[in-house]
C-alpha cells in the first residue's frame, strides 16, 4: 500500500519539474527580450463613426508629442471645442493642439472643421518621458455641430502606436 503512495508522489515530483523548467526556459526568455509582446501589437486609431482617423498616429518620443489625423464625416460643419485625456492614460499632462485646412497651420482650439475636410491633432504630453515599446492614450474630441453650436458632444478615442 505504501509503494503506490511513493510511486504517485514521484510521478507528480518529475512532472512538477519538468514543469518548472520549461517556467523558468519562458521567464528569461521574456526577460531578454526574446519574447516582446509590444512588437505583436497592432498600432490602433478609433473614433467613433464620423470622426475618422486617416492613419495610425505618429509618436515622437524625442518631444513627447503623438499626432494623428481626423476627418469630419459627420455630414455637416463641426467646431472642435475641446480634446480631452483619460487620467488613466501614459500621458500625464497632456497639451491639445490642432490645424485645419490646406496649409494645417498649428494654432489654438476651438477649430472650425467642414464636411469631409482633415484636421491634425498633436498631445504633447508633459511630465511624461515617452519609452520605447507600446503607447496607449485615450483622448476625447469635443465638438458642436453647426445646427447646434450650444449643444457640446463627445467623440471618445482610442490610441495604441508603437514607439522604437
Amino acid at each position: 500500500m505504501n509503494r503506490k503512495g511513493q510511486a504517485a508522489m514521484e510521478f507528480l515530483m518529475t512532472y512538477g519539474w519538468a514543469i518548472l523548467v520549461v517556467l523558468v526556459a519562458i521567464a528569461a526568455l521574456a526577460y531578454f527580450g526574446v519574447i516582446d509582446q509590444s512588437r505583436r501589437l497592432p498600432e490602433i486609431c478609433l473614433f467613433e463613426p464620423g470622426m475618422d482617423c486617416i492613419e495610425t498616429a505618429v509618436v515622437d518620443a524625442a518631444a513627447d508629442k503623438v499626432t494623428f489625423l481626423l476627418i469630419n464625416n459627420k455630414g455637416s460643419t463641426i467646431t472642435i471645442k475641446a480634446i480631452t485625456d483619460d487620467a488613466n492614460d501614459e500621458c500625464v499632462t497632456p497639451t491639445m493642439q490642432g490645424c485645419a485646412g490646406t496649409s494645417c497651420a498649428v494654432g489654438n482650439l476651438p477649430f472650425t472643421v467642414s464636411n469631409n475636410a482633415k484636421i491634425r491633432l498633436e498631445v504633447t504630453c508633459g511630465g511624461t518621458d515617452i519609452v520605447p515599446g507600446s503607447f496607449k492614450i485615450n483622448p476625447t474630441v469635443v465638438y458642436s455641430t453647426i445646427a447646434s453650436p450650444d449643444l457640446n458632444r463627445t467623440a471618445p478615442g482610442q490610441i495604441v502606436a508603437r514607439v522604437s
